[in-house]
């Protein structure tokens, strides 16, 4: 007899994707996972309060290279790290905060999750 595994499920993919982030924050030990959308609108964050929607509004400048060639994000004192994902219509940006040291871990754990989270809720939408 199969046993789910997980405890702590949603079919809301907002709420699906902060749970996610939640866990692989925990195991990954940063401070916290944002997804937004290319024009930095918060789609999800298991980062509480208000001041992350302004940083969420920012992922997107600082991901860009200005002309120099350097991104604002390598020299802004913020410890993040920005990510591009592309699923279809829900493409945007996943950052992770916290200690530098384990940014590539936790994009690395979070990323397979956050894509079928994601692809779960375009299945849903086409049927």
């Amino acid at each position: 007899m199969l046993e789910e595994r997980r405890t702590c499920r949603s079919s809301h993919p907002i709420v699906a994707l902060k749970r996610w982030f939640e866990a692989v924050a925990r195991h990954s030990r940063v401070y916290g996972f944002i997804y937004t959308d290319a024009e930095g609108r918060l789609i999800a964050t298991n980062i509480p309060g208000f001041p992350v929607q302004a940083l969420g509004a920012l992922v997107p400048r600082l991901a860009r290279r200005g002309p120099d060639g350097k991104r604002l994000l390598d020299t802004h004192p913020i410890n993040m790290s920005v990510l591009r994902l592309g699923i279809g219509p829900h493409a945007g940006l996943l950052s992770v905060l916290g200690d530098p040291s384990h940014h590539a871990v936790g994009l690395e754990r979070a990323v397979p999750g956050v894509r079928r989270i994601l692809a779960e809720r375009l299945d849903a939408q086409a049927a």
